[in-house]
């Protein structure tokens, strides 16, 4: 995998040869084998480092597979924001809708509620490994139904499938594995699917 500064080093000589890969990628609808195999590295998130369930798997794929990610990513939700396909409550992953935006929003709505009168109810959830249990056929029969774009679709289709990853741990690599399910996480269109 090259790193992101030998390719902004390279930026003037790299760009067109770049661009016809890219272009060709979306034609065919396939993605070059390179780009379908991740290396997995676990981050400590919190806790005790001797815990294995206080990491966090992150999947480093290739810089420029993200790159075509991003403008695939960005194509679709224009296209959904054009369309008004997504909910107004939505707010995660979406340019100009935050976290904290939704929180402010709750908040005015509860003030409202409570100076109302009014009863406050709450569901919590949190969707454990979402990343790992993202089912493939959900998210493709999604976009057919949106009447997106069938190149964009069988690229996406390809994206999700037979994808490998190895692990490494203290500069060791594990054997290359298949991907079963999920998306990649830290991946581009991963962000997006959760």
């Amino acid at each position: 995998m090259l790193h992101p500064r030998v390719l902004f080093e390279m930026l003037d000589v790299i760009t067109y040869p770049l661009f016809l890969k890219y272009n060709k990628s979306l034609q065919l609808g396939v993605l070059p084998y390179e780009w379908k195999l991740a290396e997995e590295m676990a981050i400590h998130k919190k806790g005790a480092k001797s815990d294995r369930s206080n990491y966090r798997p992150i999947s480093l794929t290739s810089v420029c597979c993200e790159i075509m990610e991003t403008v695939i990513r960005n194509h679709i939700m224009s296209y959904l924001l054009e369309n008004n396909l997504i909910s107004n409550k939505q707010y995660g992953f979406i340019t100009g809708r935050s976290m904290m935006l939704q929180l402010l929003h709750m908040l005015d709505d509860w003030t409202e509620c409570l100076e109302k009168g009014r009863q406050i109810d709450g569901i919590y959830t949190n969707f454990k490994k979402a990343f790992d249990k993202v089912p493939h056929q959900r998210v493709i029969s999604k976009l057919h139904s949106y009447k997106r774009n069938n190149v964009i679709i069988a690229w996406i289709v390809d994206f999700i499938t037979a994808r490998k990853f190895r692990e490494k741990v203290n500069g060791s690599y594990s054997e290359w594995q298949n991907v079963t399910s999920g998306i990649p996480q830290g991946s581009v269109l991963g962000h997006f699917y959760s």
